[in-house]
């Protein structure tokens, strides 16, 4: 008589109906997975002998991971720190890696090529890359050929200077030119001297460029540089975000290189990051041609062009000649009133704006701007259908220009949808300007859609609508 356990029923599920359970126990979004023993996978390893064998050979676990380490481990290469098993599971599936380092780096490495041990057993299965908190040695110590399949990479490395004993490793880094799979690149910070220190890429291959968070440019010879001589070799280009964190007067020199103006034709989203004070897009705009563009972000504290008369005129003309302009998203805490008016005039093809401005911009300057009249020559706009309004500091919004806007043109014009958004915890209220118009939802002349997005944020809610970067979002610290 066998006195053995009896079975419970999930002991009789096939090895692959236990797998597919096992990817539904995944945190989400993928890029949040960690090795905490606390959730999948991993937790899944710690349940029984079955589960913890069949976690352990099932690769699709395993092929994201975000992995945090003291960033010592860079100082003294300490490998016992490293979960190389954890990576080893993943075997030759697609893998995606996200690697910080905590702390800060005061010292010279004693251990440069701890990346490169790092990497190298898994670098020929990495599909995405992300490197944050990396010291810029650790990246020069990386051998080109080593990311067959990289298809996606996102660097944020500790900028340093490296005394006169720091030899033996390139200024270039070049790991990353020969990547033949290599099409999105983010870089959260650039280099001390970007005609020194340099990230080599396969430019031609690029079509998402990132360019983020804070651009430590050396000086105004630098910028140009950047601008002049480094991005024009991105000539497959269909995403440029770039934020130039140069505080200073570079307006008459960058004019001189207007008449070497470059032509980006394959770009089609084009985001311009400009919060340092006293930068001038309308000048740095004068250097290229995007007339290929079909979605436009302005985002900066003030978009008071207009003070550079002597720009300013380029600037529209540069707007008008994106023909294809559809989408145009704006973001900025001042702005004269004349502004939107003269940029809504050359912008006639527009069909989505999305909007982040303070609260008295779209009450006193916007919603009236954009509620039509019975003079059609006037109207602005006549091909908007879609309105997206992200609250400025989570405030609520009055209603009384808004639905005179909204019934303006549900009526009268080609307005369909106004989506409204905020976070998981800091939610607008909305109701009052839902019900200011809610006479036109029921009677089908509009629909309104509110998003919450899945974090808080201050800055950056637009990227989760843009659907360049809904599925790319580990990059987020570089639009910050």
């Amino acid at each position: 008589m066998s006195h053995s356990q009896p079975a419970t029923p999930i002991e009789y599920l096939p090895e692959e109906v236990l797998c597919e359970i096992f990817s539904c126990c995944l945190p989400s979004p993928q890029r949040s997975i960690t090795l905490s023993p606390k959730h999948a996978p991993v937790l899944l390893t710690h349940v029984c002998k079955r589960w913890r064998r069949t976690a352990i050979a099932f690769p699709i676990l395993w092929t994201w991971l975000k992995i945090v380490l003291p960033t010592e481990v860079q100082l003294e290469g300490t490998k016992h720190l490293v979960p190389t098993q954890a990576l080893k599971r993943s075997k030759m599936a697609p893998l995606n890696i996200q690697l910080t380092f905590e702390g800060s780096i005061t010292t010279t490495l004693t251990h440069p090529a701890f990346i490169n041990q790092f990497l190298l057993p898994i670098s020929k299965s990495l599909t995405r890359l992300t490197l944050t908190q990396v010291a810029v040695a650790q990246l020069q110590a990386l051998p080109p050929g080593l990311f067959p399949s990289l298809e996606r990479l996102y660097l944020q490395p500790i900028l340093q200077s490296w005394g006169p004993d720091d030899i033996g490793y390139s200024e270039l880094i070049v790991a990353f030119r020969d990547a033949p799979s290599l099409h999105h690149v983010a870089i959260s910070r650039w280099m001390l001297d970007v005609r020194e220190i340099d990230v080599l890429l396969p430019a031609e291959r690029i079509t998402h460029f990132i360019v983020g968070s804070s651009i430590e440019l050396g000086d105004e010879s630098d910028c140009q540089f950047f601008l002049s001589h480094y991005l024009p070799n991105f000539t497959n280009l269909r995403y440029l975000f770039l934020n130039l964190n140069y505080h200073g007067d570079i307006l008459e020199s960058l004019d001189d290189l207007a008449a070497q103006t470059t032509r980006m034709e394959s770009v089609r989203s084009l985001f311009l990051d400009f919060w340092p004070e006293g930068l001038s897009y309308p000048t740095l705009f004068s250097l290229f041609d995007f007339p290929n563009v079909r979605k436009l972000r302005l985002e900066g504290d003030s978009l008071d062009f207009i003070q550079f008369d002597w720009t300013f005129p380029v600037f529209l003309n540069k707007i008008k000649a994106m023909a294809q302009l559809e989408h145009l998203s704006l973001f900025s805490s001042t702005f004269p009133d004349t502004l939107l008016p003269l940029l809504f005039a050359e912008t006639p093809h527009l069909t989505v704006l999305d909007v982040r401005l303070p609260n008295d911009g779209l009450e006193e300057k916007l919603f009236p701007l954009l509620t039509l009249g019975l003079d059609p020559e006037k109207h602005l706009l006549p091909k908007l259908r879609v309105l997206v309004i992200e609250p400025w500091h989570y405030t609520t919004i009055k209603s009384t220009s808004f639905s005179e806007f909204v019934e303006s043109r549900a009526r009268q014009g080609n307005l369909k949808k106004i989506i409204l958004c905020g976070g998981p915890t800091r939610m607008v209220d909305h109701k009052p300007l839902i019900e200011s118009i809610q006479p036109l939802i029921s009677e089908g002349f509009i629909t309104v859609e509110q998003i919450i997005h899945e974090v808080d944020f201050d800055w950056n809610g637009w990227a989760y609508r843009d659907s360049d970067l809904n599925d790319w979002l580990e990059v987020e610290a570089a639009i910050r």
